[in-house]
């Protein structure tokens, strides 16, 4: 399979539908993704690991975050929980002077990752969408998949002008 740039399906977007304004390029590759899923084509995905810096007891999620496999805070892994109340357990410093709570758990509600540390950083390892050298995600390079989702992107971009009264 050859692959291209979803930067290809959005020129083609702007190009053919003859659109003036600038549209979110977040909406456009939503309704890409969601072409590509009705059409039951994959996306080619990579091990990736970043280093993501909590504050206020969350972290944004890179994009493309496809599923997670492993999330560590000082090289201890974590365990994902759907509970609203992260769980911890106690550590002694090395001078045993006080007590640590270090979590042993994180949620998702994205594009947030949620932590039981206020800041910090955190090691995030997953398997996210290939993106091209612009970031834009790379998808299977036929010319009937690109034009099923130029379409597609026509039909939501037509529902949510008509949706809107315009």
């Amino acid at each position: 399979i050859q692959w291209a740039s979803s930067k290809e399906v959005i020129a083609k977007i702007y190009s053919d539908l003859n659109i003036q304004t600038p549209l979110r390029d977040e909406d456009l590759l939503e309704w890409i993704f969601e072409a590509l899923e009705y059409i039951r084509t994959s996306v080619r995905l990579e091990d990736k690991r970043v280093v993501l810096q909590i504050e206020n007891f969350k972290a944004l999620l890179p994009c493309g975050v496809h599923d997670i496999n492993q999330v560590a805070i000082n090289g201890y892994g974590l365990t994902y929980s759907t509970e609203t109340a992260l769980q911890f357990y106690k550590e002694k410093k090395a001078d045993q002077s006080q007590m640590l709570y270090v979590p042993t758990t994180y949620t998702i509600k994205y594009p947030y990752i949620y932590f039981g540390r206020e800041v910090g950083e955190a090691e995030v390892f997953y398997r996210g969408v290939v993106l091209d050298e612009d970031g834009y995600p790379l998808i299977p390079d036929f010319n009937e998949l690109k034009e099923a989702c130029v379409w597609y992107v026509l039909y939501k971009f037509t529902l949510a002008k008509y949706a809107s009264g315009k």
